[in-house]
């Protein structure tokens, strides 16, 4: 850290796959699904174990609620359609 220069960096605990996983209720092997397609919560590689920021993975919840909400204000009908169920 450059000196005089002070920073509030605060250890968190972080979030295995399997703990993530049953935070979302979704196999583990979805969440390795999504990582590799570019679609899930943002990872940490610590060493060979991924590991999830808890405030990461809000942050990324709260982003996927806000284009779900995006979607249906553009197709407001769209629920109503019976393979949209």
């Amino acid at each position: 850290m450059p000196e005089g220069q002070e920073t509030d960096i605060r250890p968190v605990r972080l979030l295995n796959v399997v703990e993530v996983s049953q935070l979302l209720q979704v196999p583990v092997a979805t969440i390795y699904r999504w990582r590799h397609r570019g679609e899930g919560p943002p990872a940490i590689r610590v060493g060979r174990h991924l590991r999830f920021d808890p405030g990461d993975l809000a942050y990324w919840l709260h982003d996927l609620k806000a284009d779900a909400a995006a979607r249906r204000r553009r197709h407001p009908h769209s629920q109503d359609l019976p393979w949209a169920t």
